[in-house]
């Protein structure tokens, strides 16, 4: 299967020369789908990203701060579709640091003791580097751990270990050698070299190449970056796939980029982002190629300023149908005015369920309630605080 550019990129790639409006420029791009590739990106499992707050998830340390939050617990509450209450209420309880990030997480059965939980830590450029796991008992069972560079700050080294202190696995990730243009990471499970990956890149850090090998040096995946004007053959061989995306700028700075990759399966999957001159996000649409279906698409609107979101449309899709739909409203401070989801079984909406916060006079929320289109709940979600 062969996928080259359009007509219109070539001519975009022309009228560089002569407006200096578009630019096109091609790179590397790989499906999310291909775990072999992206296993040497393993990190931190149980994040604390779901806080069930009503504020977009970049502001939650500032909603936290702001209404003076160190620790709540939520109680949840579903139903089945009769309207019954289900007998199971699960809580949860989250703790927060002078800088309103979350420092742990436990949870359980309404009525029972603390079943899990989670302690959260940071280090001094704000990552979070540990996440120590523990049973009922409050004994360890697992300690997740970053390792960052202290000359490259977003890099790191991963380990994974029981409660005993053993490593279960260890994935090791090296900087760009400078000289030979070269890097390369390491998986070990167990004490044990499961993979090598093997970086190229261009001397300005654009990646050429990247060659997996077992533990016993064998080569499983060599994936090519390697791109040129003219398009790009997208074509699965029995251990290489040569991929590409396209970046285009129009007159007013918003930024197309298509991107083909093939998995593993030999499929190839096409996805085109939209992102405005701020470099938000406006759409993603991704598609199988092979196949002829859409996979899922991502919409988001801004207010006036191109920077402040005040409405996420996600979709999922399932051969081709859609499956999931979710809608998001926020207000100028990121607070979210809306939210609403449906299912869907073969494309035809099966369950559709619109949700809404009450809050207490310091602005905090104090229940989440979910309703089903047709009157009946959904869930009941309740609020409280420690002050």
């Amino acid at each position: 299967m062969k996928l080259t550019l359009s007509p219109n990129t070539m001519r975009t790639t022309i009228l560089i020369f002569l407006t200096s409006l578009s630019y096109t420029m091609y790179a590397q791009s790989v499906s999310p789908n291909d775990q072999l590739y992206w296993k040497r990106y393993t990190t931190f499992s149980y994040r604390p990203y779901t806080l069930q707050l009503p504020v977009a998830y970049s502001k939650q340390s500032d909603y936290v701060l702001e209404r003076g939050i160190t620790q709540y617990t939520t109680q949840t509450q579903k139903f089945k579709d009769n309207g019954k209450a289900k007998k199971v209420r699960r809580y949860r309880t989250f703790g927060f640091d002078d800088k309103g990030r979350c420092i742990s997480l436990s949870g359980g059965k309404v009525g029972k003791p603390v079943k899990w939980s989670h302690v959260y830590k940071y280090n001094d450029k704000g990552y979070m580097y540990i996440l120590e796991s523990k049973n009922k008992k409050g004994e360890t069972t697992e300690v997740q751990q970053n390792n960052y560079y202290k000359d490259h700050p977003g890099l790191y080294d991963f380990v994974k270990m029981n409660g005993k202190g053993d490593t279960l696995e260890y994935t090791v990730r090296e900087p760009i050698d400078s000289i030979t243009n070269t890097s390369y990471d390491k998986h070990y499970k167990k004490g044990k070299l499961k993979y090598t990956w093997h970086n190229e890149y261009y001397p300005n850090g654009q990646q050429k190449r990247t060659t997996a090998t077992d533990g016993k040096g064998k080569v499983r995946y060599v994936w090519n970056f390697e791109c040129d004007a003219r398009g790009v053959e997208a074509v699965k061989h029995k251990d290489t796939s040569k991929l590409c995306v396209s970046r285009e700028y129009d007159k007013d700075s918003m930024l197309t980029k298509v991107s083909l990759a093939v998995d593993e399966k030999g499929e190839v999957y096409k996805t085109v982002e939209k992102r405005n001159k701020f470099k938000k996000r406006l759409a993603t649409i991704r598609t199988n190629e092979t196949k002829g279906f859409k996979e899922s698409e991502y919409t988001n609107r801004y207010a006036s300023d191109g920077q402040t979101i005040l409405f996420h449309d996600y979709k999922s899709y399932y051969k081709g149908k859609l499956r999931y739909n979710s809608q998001t409203a926020y207000d100028r401070h990121g607070n979210i005015t809306g939210w609403s989801v449906n299912k869907y079984k073969k494309g035809v909406l099966h369950k559709s369920a619109k949700g809404a916060y009450q809050f207490d006079s310091k602005n905090r929320p104090i229940v989440y309630q979910s309703t089903l289109e047709n009157g009946k709940l959904n869930s009941v979600i309740r609020f409280t605080y420690d002050k």
